[in-house]
């Protein structure tokens, strides 16, 4: 008998065997890059408290106890914690119940009565009711509106008169 070289039945090379790529990733955008760069300086000056990779509470307030300095203003320093506190894994620290820490990675009592809701639960905005919410200035009835019989002048010059009297000193 014979072996023939047949390609169908050859043996497994290389490119057969090596496991399929993951898809790429998502590239970050401009923002993405410039809040990861402003997390790992706040990673960089307080390794105890910022970790990107498995994040901690924050104490509440802790915003005001950071230096800040030309490489860190008020402004980057916004950004970077509201980047690291909306992210999915401090969230789900913060559903844990951990413990909140400070700058020096120091455990502090939690100040704060609210327990963490996902941000499913929390109302929208448009369907809350204000109790003490005053009303808007279109719908108070001013003094003015009892010129809506006159012509432009003469409500101008009625104005004018009410302002005068009303500013009059005693």
């Amino acid at each position: 008998m014979t072996i023939t070289n047949n390609p169908q039945q050859q043996e497994p090379t290389d490119m057969d065997t090596t496991p399929t790529e993951a898809p790429p990733k998502k590239s970050l955008t401009k923002t993405q890059k410039n809040n990861r760069r402003l997390i790992k300086l706040l990673e960089d000056r307080y390794p105890q408290t910022f970790n990107w990779q498995n994040p901690k509470p924050l104490k509440i307030g802790i915003d005001k106890e950071i230096q800040l300095d030309e490489t860190l203003t008020q402004g980057k320093l916004k950004r970077a914690l509201a980047a690291y506190t909306r992210s999915n894994r401090y969230k789900k620290c913060l559903e844990s119940h951990s413990e909140r820490i400070d700058l020096e990675g120091k455990r502090v009592k939690d100040q704060s009565t609210k327990k963490f809701t996902h941000s499913k639960t929390v109302p929208n905005k448009k369907t809350t009711v204000k109790k003490d919410k005053k009303p808007s200035k279109a719908t108070q009835k001013t003094p003015l509106d009892s010129f809506s019989g006159y012509s432009k002048e003469e409500r101008l010059k009625l104005k004018l008169e009410q302002l005068i009297t009303a500013n009059k000193p005693k």
